[in-house]
């Protein structure tokens, strides 16, 4: 057989191919340049103060942040390093370039690094059952085999329970297994397929730093990352670590006056996923150390596989995660078409009033990192200062949005959209699973004059299975389905199930208040007077209707009482212990109603029947939860 006319072919093919390549490289180093130039025309240190100037000082001086720091990088140099308001407002102590804020969840991508720099020096692999590595407790997986990569790519398919991620005062350098083994998240997806943002993840990860190095994390991080970087203010987040001119949460105490907040500090288990103070300098330091992928930290190798996304949010548009950097704004080619890497990257961070914000644009060599407190007022007055839009509003003042196009193709029809949606990042079971019903609401996709609507706002369609909010001049939200448009993102990080439309979860905490409301209709009968009726049964009804509420409201009122969610709690305990004991009365009335049907001169009346049967079907629905949930762990 001639195969000369298949090897002409190929020949020409491979060529075509790789002209077509070298061509799209060079139209992309030509628009790389063009931005680069944009930047350099732009941004200097006097617009970047002016940039700065113009967002922290108003919201400072408007009572919406007590302190704020920011950084602004740019080639390897510092363009702006400043502070505003007051670290300690009570002492009038100003906040500055170099004063230490809690670094909230923007510590991960030191725990990310570390995992790669352990991954060079051959001590683990990305692909390593996570079980492997841990020596201190293991980690039941029965969805399918977990790995490293899976925690730092937030894929490993936890749910996230916040119960005991504070401690006012830890009193080990690192978890114990019984800490561990105690408050163990339950696996509840498949790992490797669903992106959902995990603080328990990340916390396995930092756990698995310490098991295989004898370290703790604090001293592997300090060793590993902020020596060599020279971070001079970073510390880890510890009882007598604190720095003393770090910046100060306040609180109003009852006589109206200002006092320090006390530390809530993170869970030694949970430094990985959060636990450090640091300065706006030391995260310029670190930005520009990532910017130009820096051999102090990582090889080259690992810099691109870290910056080369590993999961997409839905259709790819609102882009995805790497390992450990979430990705915001994905590169494209000179078609229009998504690459893998990053034009926009980076991290936030929340927590107890702090919130940061570190983004970077790989290909410009572009950073801005900021910390703020939030002010005392902004809790009482309607001020808020959003650490999100914030951030990219530097970069929409500097270089813009590139313009998501109308969707045009084909896709599924709107209406396979329409659904209600509740979010992964959340308890499963159990006390804190009854507390969030209360409270969480299904994000509602809906329908209107052939336009789709998430949670009443219109969405204008960018893709097969993606949208964006109406917006001009700035980064859209992105709310992006998966193939089986069972999941949905919105912004990257955070994943909503599709429920049917009476399906429990949508509808629990509803049923929950509607269930208490109707027990308690049980007091009537028990104080109504009557001669030849016993009260016995209507009494005990009352008390398990009042008891079942009681068990409903333990924690939302402890919390109004000053109790902390986050904290270890003895509400817990409370609760379960009225839940059993409204479990019992109802088990033990409902027994007794069965023998009184037999008493014929104890017979009562068909209302009273009918009003004792509604009690019992409502305190059955409330206990019926309290065992599926609570007890049996569904």
């Amino acid at each position: 057989m001639n195969r000369s006319p298949m090897i002409l072919v190929r020949f020409v093919t491979y060529f075509r191919q790789t002209l077509l390549v070298c061509l799209s490289q060079l139209s992309s180093g030509m628009a790389n340049s063009e931005i680069q130039s944009r930047w350099q025309d732009s941004i200097d240190p006097s617009t970047a103060a002016r940039w700065a100037d113009d967002l922290f000082g108003p919201a400072s001086a408007a009572g919406a942040l007590d302190a704020a720091s920011v950084a602004i990088v740019k080639d390897g140099e510092i363009l702006l390093q400043k502070g505003y308001g007051y670290a300690d407002v009570i002492a009038q102590r100003p906040a500055t370039g170099t004063t230490p804020f809690r670094s909230g969840s923007v510590n991960k991508v030191f725990t990310a690094i570390a995992i790669l720099q352990l991954v060079e020096q051959g001590v683990l692999e990305l692909d390593d059952e996570i079980n492997r590595h841990l020596s201190r407790a293991k980690v039941e997986t029965p969805l399918g085999v977990t790995t490293v990569r899976h925690l730092i790519t937030h894929s490993a398919g936890f749910e996230e329970r916040f119960r005991g991620t504070l401690n006012a005062q830890p009193k080990t350098t690192r978890a114990t297994r019984a800490y561990i083994e105690e408050h163990a998240h339950e696996q509840v997806r498949k790992p490797g397929f669903v992106l959902n943002y995990s603080n328990h993840g990340m916390a396995l990860a930092g756990t698995i730093i310490e098991d295989v190095t004898g370290l703790t994390y604090g001293e592997y991080i300090a060793k590993h990352i902020f020596a060599p970087l020279n971070m001079n203010t970073a510390v880890v987040e510890q009882p007598g670590r604190i720095p003393t001119d770090a910046a100060q949460q306040h609180s109003i105490g009852d006589d109206g006056q200002l006092s320090p907040r006390p530390l809530l500090y993170k869970e030694t288990f949970y430094l990985g996923s959060g636990g450090f103070y640091f300065s706006s300098l030391d995260m310029a330091k670190f930005m520009n150390a990532v910017l130009a992928r820096s051999s102090l930290l990582l090889q080259a190798s690992s810099w691109e596989q870290m910056f080369t996304r590993e999961l997409s949010s839905g259709e790819g548009y609102s882009g995805g995660i790497g390992l450990g950097f979430w990705m915001y704004e994905m590169q494209r080619y000179p078609d229009g078409t998504l690459k893998e890497t990053p034009s926009v990257t980076g991290q936030g961070g929340d927590t107890e009033g702090f919130s940061l914000r570190m983004l970077m644009l790989p290909e410009e060599r572009v950073g801005i990192f900021f910390a703020t407190v939030k002010s005392t007022k902004s809790v009482f007055d309607p001020i808020d200062f959003d650490t999100w839009s914030s951030g990219f509003d530097f970069i929409e003042q500097f270089r813009g949005f590139p313009s998501q196009p109308t969707f045009t193709g084909e896709g599924p029809p709107l209406s396979a959209f329409v659904g209600s949606y509740v979010t992964n990042r959340r308890p499963f079971a159990g006390s804190e699973f009854f507390l969030s019903i209360l409270s969480r609401h299904p994000q509602r996709v809906s329908l209107r004059d052939n336009e789709l609507l998430w949670s009443g706002t219109a969405l204008r369609r960018i893709g097969a299975r993606s949208f964006d909010y109406p917006a001009d001049g700035e980064l859209r939200p992105v709310v992006s389905f998966s193939d089986d448009l069972q999941t949905v993102w919105r912004n990257q990080s955070t994943s909503y199930r599709r429920y049917a439309a009476f399906h429990p979860h949508t509808y629990l905490g509803l049923l929950v208040i509607v269930s208490a409301a109707a027990a308690l209709f049980s007091l009537v009968p028990a104080l109504w007077p009557r001669r030849r009726v016993s009260r016995r049964l209507d009494v005990l009804l009352a008390a398990a209707a009042l008891l079942a509420v009681a068990t409903i409201a333990v924690q939302p009122l402890a919390l109004l009482l000053g109790d902390h969610w986050r904290l270890e709690s003895p509400r817990f305990l409370i609760q379960a212990m009225l839940g059993w004991a409204v479990l019992a009365l109802t088990a033990y009335v409902s027994l007794a109603m069965i023998r009184s049907r037999a008493d014929k001169l104890a017979r009562p009346t068909k209302p009273l029947v009918w009003q004792r049967r509604l009690a019992l079907l409502a305190l059955g629905v409330l206990v019926s939860l309290f065992v599926a949930y609570d007890v049996l762990k569904l």
